[in-house]
């Protein structure tokens, strides 16, 4: 897993398209500090990850599972996160998840824990 990979897959999947919305579409649903803080999550799941000595399916997925309640907690008090917003973190975590080595992929490993 390149951790760098990784990072700048943050800013492309999920970085740029929220700041492109916030900026194109003059929302004021979220802010470019929300955006930073939502990167700054994804940032600490990705390290979380890259720092597991022997990534188990268990250790993998207990991150994912850490990630998820973060997102959670960060989109409830002004939901954050649309159907196309949704996408890319399912993506992202997802992906993430199985270039640490996951094993026993699931659907959607963000789903028993997500509420956005």
């Amino acid at each position: 897993m390149d951790i760098q990979q990784q990072k700048q897959h943050i800013r492309d999947i999920v970085v740029k398209p929220m700041l492109s919305m916030i900026h194109d579409f003059e929302l004021d649903s979220y802010t470019d500090e929300d955006v930073a803080a939502c990167q700054t999550i994804l940032e600490a799941y990705v390290d979380s990850l890259a720092a597991l000595a022997n990534p188990s399916d268990e250790a993998i997925m207990e991150q994912v599972r850490k990630v998820v309640l973060q997102l959670n907690e960060w989109n409830e008090p002004n939901d954050f996160i649309e159907t196309e917003e949704r996408e890319w973190l399912w993506e992202l975590i997802q992906e993430s998840a199985v270039d640490c080595g996951l094993k026993n992929i699931p659907h959607d490993v963000t789903e028993k824990w997500r509420e956005w």
